[in-house]
């Protein structure tokens, strides 16, 4: 009896069992949603076999409808239908939403992007671009972009915020410091002053940091007086007036009696003056009419398509140059424009010779002289990129990089043969 009780007992169980999981089973089918594709197949066995309703072909399913799909795309193409039709509609419902503000994904996706705007120079409005939209919302459909307004005003600004104290904090266990500082002038004809610390830690590694981009304290004059009040404002700002053992600027007569009146050394930027010495250079009489003629042959290939692309047909290199323009303001711009008219002067010429109201060919006496040129302003080049790194120690390589370009212009000038060298040689000796 004991016996026949306890089997019972356990029966009971094993029915309770499967009662259970059918019943989960049955939820889950009715939480997912039937499939379409059984409204063209007739369930045999549980749902274990399928029979098509149009061939009467028997598959087996074990609970899986992709061979039924399989069959039906085989088969029957007018009667293919959607896995998803069910429940594309949750799906799509679900798609459709958009991640809460406090959601954390969200919260790592406004970073990535505050990242990527601020760290690449992207401009604010890359988000209202169409095309950058819909990039985005093909990686992660329930993330809604932020406008414009919201990105400069509301996310950087509250970066800036949490940022900033960090930055005191490191900058308050340094005992010394560098400044560079630097005016210029925006697109909408408004200056600005910004302000960039350099230090090294306590692990000996050099970092720099961007400390302000703002306007004088007064917008309408650019006095010593002026720019002296407003860097002092900002070194007090992050806590390192003190701290500071040199400020480095341009030439600018206004930066160097602001340092006199801040009553911290100056040091002129020594690129800076590279690039001062290379204007004068390029200013003599020998030159600029030279360099003048160079900028308006660049000038007309820039402004005809035409002609640009005739320029390119004409070079046997396997490489296709384009020209550079010379821009006063950027550095060493010239010797660009000349290093890359001389690797294309026989394009230029043959190009230049086919078409009509082109400007004249250079001759060949000049090809000398822009050789001359490239020759001598080439090592001013190499020097000025290395003396502007803010990642390693520069103002020990001054005297050395100084005494080198002494000795390549000495030895270089044994080597010119133009005209205009041989007669400031003959007159020199």
């Amino acid at each position: 009896m004991d016996k026949f009780l306890l089997k019972n007992s356990q029966d009971g169980q094993d029915s309770s069992i499967e009662a259970i999981e059918e019943d989960n089973q049955l939820a889950k089918r009715q939480r997912v949603g039937r499939s379409s594709v059984w409204g063209h197949f007739e369930k045999i066995n549980n749902g274990m076999s399928a029979k098509c309703r149009s061939c009467g072909k028997m598959y087996k399913t074990s609970g899986n409808t992709s061979n039924l799909f399989d069959h039906l795309k085989r088969a029957h193409p007018g009667q293919r239908v959607n896995d998803l039709s069910i429940t594309s509609g949750k799906i799509d419902t679900y798609l459709n939403t958009t991640y809460e503000s406090t959601s954390k994904r969200k919260q790592e996706l406004d970073l990535g992007l505050i990242k990527f705007v601020a760290q690449g120079m992207q401009p604010f409005s890359i988000v209202e671009d169409p095309e950058f939209r819909d990039f985005i919302k093909l990686f992660d459909p329930r993330y809604k972009l932020p406008s414009r307004t919201t990105l400069s005003n509301v996310m950087m600004t509250n970066l800036f915020d949490e940022q900033k104290p960090k930055l005191k904090n490191l900058l308050s266990k340094i005992n010394h410091c560098a400044i560079t500082t630097d005016m210029w002038t925006s697109l909408a004809n408004e200056s600005y002053m910004t302000v960039t610390c350099s230090f090294i830690t306590d692990s000996y590694c050099l970092r720099s940091a961007v400390l302000s981009t703002n306007k004088l304290i007064d917008e309408t004059n650019h006095t010593a007086k002026n720019i002296a009040d407003t860097l002092q404002a900002v070194c007090n700002e992050w806590g390192i007036f003190d701290k500071i053992t040199a400020i480095v600027t341009d030439n600018a007569s206004s930066m160097i009696k602001a340092c006199e009146l801040l009553k911290k050394r100056n040091l002129p930027c020594y690129a800076h003056s590279l690039n001062l010495v290379v204007q004068d250079c390029l200013k003599l009489d020998c030159t600029k009419e030279l360099l003048k003629k160079c900028k308006s042959i660049v000038a007309f290939f820039k402004s005809s398509t035409i002609a640009y692309k005739k320029f390119k047909d004409s070079q046997l290199t396997e490489t296709k140059y384009s020209l550079i323009q010379e821009v006063a303001t950027r550095w060493n711009s010239a010797f660009l424009m000349i290093e890359r008219v001389l690797k294309t002067h026989e394009a230029i010429n043959i190009t230049l010779l086919s078409l009509s109201k082109a400007p004249q060919p250079l001759t060949a006496d000049e090809i000398n002289i822009i050789k001359d040129l490239s020759q001598i302003l080439s090592p001013f080049d190499i020097a000025s990129k290395e003396v502007s790194s803010n990642s390693k120690v520069t103002v020990s390589l001054v005297i050395p990089v100084t005494c080198g370009l002494l000795n390549n212009l000495e030895n270089s000038t044994k080597n010119l043969l133009t005209e205009v060298v041989q007669v400031r040689r003959s007159h020199s000796n």
